[in-house]
């Protein structure tokens, strides 16, 4: 017995998986993954100004 590509529950889900894959907006990805640069890059910047208080602190 032969069962079509249609008749494999198994594989009709893998190609709608891969169709849902395809038709991802990478574009979405790239700027959310941007935002996350910005943000750490400004988590980076606040620890350095919280090191620099704490040494003035600390010298006054």
């Amino acid at each position: 017995m032969t069962l079509s590509l249609t008749a494999d529950p198994v594989k009709a889900n893998l190609r709608e998986t891969q169709g849902a894959i395809g038709s991802l907006d990478f574009s979405t990805a790239r700027q959310s993954l941007s935002q996350i640069d910005e943000l750490a890059a400004l988590i980076s910047i606040a620890t350095d100004l919280r090191t620099l208080l704490a040494r003035h602190a600390a010298l006054a």
